[in-house]
């Protein structure tokens, strides 16, 4: 009796151990996938986070110190030569002209650039916002005022065939615009914009933004 008690015992701890095998085994192997998932992850928002530092910083090129100031808290450009545009008025003076002309020049040199080093053949592509501002003077139609000085940037660019200005009126009037590289947004923020000058005559300026968007980001990484 004790020989067949003994037995029965010795084959059920050998089942016991069998299945605790088993399922350590498979825990093994579900852990060991989910890290491996886990450290292509890390991998792929590695690589996406380096890159997308690599196309913010080819826009940082623009804070040369020469054309553009980089203001940091607002993550924008400011012209280093402003544009004196005279109470309610929004038309450029002749002495101006130059200066925003190596403005856009300077602008296309920095997209021109972006997209040579692309290397990961991204769905890059640029918003581009001129922004006109507009000092407190009690002048009715401020708002539309800071919009038309913009507006008078792009289209002394527009004059002067600046390329991606060019490029971009092209295809827009050839009704391609989904093969745009860039939008182009002319905007004005009259009396209210963000990181104003306490001197009000200083707020009669231009400001650029020029911003990545990327599309694909994700999928071109993975290969």
């Amino acid at each position: 009796m004790k020989r067949k008690h003994s037995n029965f015992f010795w084959a059920s701890y050998t089942d016991l151990m069998t299945s605790l095998f088993f399922i350590m085994l498979v825990l093994y192997v579900l852990t060991f996938i989910m890290l491996r998932k886990q450290n292509e992850e890390n991998k792929v928002n590695a690589d996406k986070y380096i890159k997308i530092q690599e196309i913010e910083a080819s826009t940082r090129e623009l804070d040369d110190g020469k054309i553009f100031d980089y203001e940091k808290d607002f993550k924008r450009f400011a012209l280093k030569s402003q544009p004196k545009f005279d109470s309610a008025r929004y038309t450029i003076r002749n002495d101006d002209i130059e200066n925003l002309l190596k403005a856009g020049r300077r602008i296309d040199t920095i997209l021109t650039n972006a997209n040579k080093k692309n290397v990961l053949k991204l769905d890059l592509k640029y918003l581009i916002v001129i922004e006109g501002t507009s000092s407190k003077d009690h002048f009715p139609i401020n708002n539309e005022l800071s919009y038309l000085r913009a507006l008078s940037v792009f289209e002394l660019w527009e004059k002067y065939n600046i390329p991606f200005v060019t490029t971009y009126l092209d295809k827009i009037r050839k009704g391609k615009s989904r093969e745009l590289d860039i939008e182009i947004i002319i905007a004005g923020s009259g009396e209210r914009g963000v990181g104003r000058s306490k001197d009000e005559i200083d707020n009669q300026k231009i400001l650029i933004q020029l911003i990545p968007k990327i599309s694909n980001m994700e999928e071109k990484v993975k290969k």
